[in-house]
């Protein structure tokens, strides 16, 4: 799929409603059907792992998890066959280190997170500094002509925006994080404060689908009235959107945004819900309408009143959702064609009293009942396309995001 460009598409206005044909707007992104291969061949994942994930800005995870000096984490990444050292440093900057000694290539730090003044091999010993200089070497004296200086860490780079830290794989990658990321630093979402203190709920999950199964079904509202009847459904849909068109929707290049729309009017029964919808509105925002014009700076660009959340995506892999006051971030990873780990990381703001802290119990069990519908869906989709039984499939206006995952892939793996 190879029409069009994605390299100086412009925002465009607010949606006008449900009627909207985003085709129109976007036609670079409209036409062909998807062809089922994308997701099946072993030669298609082969050049995604070399020319998508070995050259693009990868999300790593948030300055939150290494607050102090010499805290760290490691991240694997698997498609890459790597995992990534992320320290920060006395100097309170956030470095990123292949976890590889440079001794004998053993693997460095063997626990998933932690603090420490400095990291030694268990092979022979070899002690490196949080910035990454070698600082011991056991019986140094009986290397020749050996160098300390030359043979720290092998460094990877490492950036952060909104507290999202970001590495790239690449020897010398082609842009810096920001250049990468375009509009999306000019957009509204830069008012957003994503660093303000949270909780944070993680579920991590390994499934049999392609990574971009997942990535499309969390690309478009189109399957909501069917997929999520028993959860959602009822917030988001209204008698002029029953099929939950997209409210609002921006290609930025490689990467995009939508807004789901939501039912002002709809009342949950039951007591339970009607004290979590109650107590923090600002929280579910689907109870109050008054609760817009108290919305946090970067929700709700488009100014809709028909706003319910939204979404971004972050080329490749990474989407995040805000829904006023909580969001949760999406990271699909792939380990093999038909085989991601999907991790979803859901942040609410810290309960000022036992009221929100109800309300953010009751949502946590109401979003992980609603991805176990998600769930229900992508493993069979992928065992249908793995039949051969459908080379193609299209996709109808509110699915155009879907055509923008696909040419941005695309793009970028021939540039």
């Amino acid at each position: 799929m190879r029409q069009g460009s994605l390299e100086k598409t412009p925002a465009p206005a607010p949606a006008a409603g449900p009627d909207q044909r985003w085709s129109a707007r976007y036609p670079e992104v409209a036409g062909h059907p998807v062809s089922t291969e994308a997701y099946t061949s072993d030669q298609v994942f082969e050049r995604e792992r070399e020319r998508v994930f070995g050259r693009a800005w990868l999300y790593a995870g948030r300055v939150e998890d290494i607050p102090r000096a010499g805290d760290y984490f490691v991240k694997k990444i698997d498609i890459c066959r790597t995992s990534i050292l992320v320290v920060r440093g006395d100097d309170g900057a956030i470095r990123g280190f292949h976890n590889v000694c440079t001794h004998r290539c053993n693997e460095l730090v063997w626990d998933q997170a932690g603090t420490a003044r400095g990291f030694t091999c268990r092979f022979h010993g070899w002690t490196f500094r949080p910035d990454g200089q070698l600082s011991g070497v056991p019986d140094e004296e009986l290397f020749e002509d050996f160098d300390k200086r030359a043979n720290g860490l092998k460094a990877v780079a490492t950036e952060s925006w909104q507290g999202f830290i970001f590495v790239n794989l690449a020897p010398a990658p082609r842009s810096s994080l920001r250049e990468y990321l375009g509009q999306l630093t000019r957009e509204p979402i830069a008012d957003y404060a994503f660093d303000r203190p949270a909780d944070y709920w993680t579920w991590k999950v390994s499934l049999r689908c392609n990574w971009k199964v997942l990535l499309d079904a969390f690309s478009e509202g189109y399957h909501a009235p069917f997929v999520h009847r028993q959860t959602v459904a009822g917030l988001i849909k209204t008698k002029d959107n029953p099929l939950i068109h997209l409210e609002d929707c921006r290609i930025h290049a490689l990467h995009h945004m939508y807004t789901i729309p939501a039912n002002p009017s709809f009342s949950r029964p039951g007591l339970v819900a009607d004290a979590a919808y109650r107590y923090a509105p600002l929280m579910t925002r689907f109870r109050d309408p008054e609760v817009l014009k108290r919305l946090p700076r970067g929700v709700n660009p488009s100014g809709s009143e028909r706003w319910g959340f939204d979404t971004y995506y972050v080329f490749p892999n990474v989407l995040f959702s805000m829904f006023g006051e909580w969001w949760h971030i999406h990271h699909f990873e792939p380990l093999a064609t038909n085989r991601t780990q999907w991790t979803l990381r859901a942040f609410f703001p810290k309960a000022a009293n036992a009221a929100q802290r109800f309300t953010q119990e009751y949502t946590k069990c109401l979003l992980q009942d609603n991805m176990l519908e998600d769930l229900s869906t992508v493993e069979g989709s992928q065992r249908g396309m793995e039949t051969g039984a459908v080379s193609h499939f299209n996709l109808q206006d509110n699915e155009i995001l879907i055509r923008h995952n696909h040419l941005a892939i695309d793009q970028f793996s021939n540039s």
